[in-house]
C-alpha cells in the first residue's frame, strides 16, 4: 500500500515540477513551512468536519502531504514507516503505562527508531553513490 501511494504521489509531483530524489534528500526549511502550513489546515479541516466523509477527506488530503515529504526527501516511506512501527511495538512490554494524557510511556531501555532511520539512510545514500558508478 505505502509503495503504490507514494509512487501515485510522486507522478503528481512530476507532473508539478516538483523535487523527486532518487536518493535522500533533506527538504530546505522554507519547503518544509509551506508544507507544515497546509498540513495544519488539514488537521483543521479534521477538527471541524461535520461528518465522516469530510473526515477521511482531510485525513487523505494529509496522508497525500506526508508521501509528497517522502518523495521530495528521495526516501522509502514504508520503510520509516516500518522502523518506526517496530520502535513503538518495542514500547509494549509486559506491563504497558501510560501518561496521563494516554500516550504510551516508552519503557526503560527503549530504543527510539532515529539510529534505525539513519543506517537506512547511510545505506540508501550509498547504494545510489555505487549505482551511479555502475553506468
Amino acid at each position: 500500500m505505502f509503495e503504490e501511494a507514494q509512487d501515485s504521489v510522486a507522478k503528481f509531483h512530476q507532473c508539478l515540477g516538483h523535487s523527486t530524489p532518487n536518493q535522500p534528500t533533506p527538504i530546505d526549511k522554507d519547503r518544509l513551512s509551506e508544507v507544515i502550513v497546509w498540513m495544519k489546515e488539514e488537521l483543521d479541516e479534521l477538527s471541524n468536519a461535520s461528518n465522516m466523509a469530510d473526515q477521511l477527506d482531510a485525513i487523505a488530503d494529509l496522508l497525500y502531504f506526508v508521501f509528497g515529504i517522502f518523495v521530495e526527501m528521495g526516501v522509502d516511506g514504508g520503510e520509516i514507516f516500518r522502523i518506526v512501527h517496530e520502535a513503538n511495538m518495542r514500547k509494549l512490554g509486559k506491563e504497558i503505562q501510560y501518561h496521563p494524557d494516554g500516550k504510551i510511556k516508552r519503557p526503560e531501555n527503549w530504543l527510539p527508531p532515529e539510529t534505525e532511520i539513519q543506517r537506512y539512510l547511510d545505506v540508501a545514500k550509498s547504494v545510489e553513490t555505487w549505482l551511479k558508478g555502475v553506468d
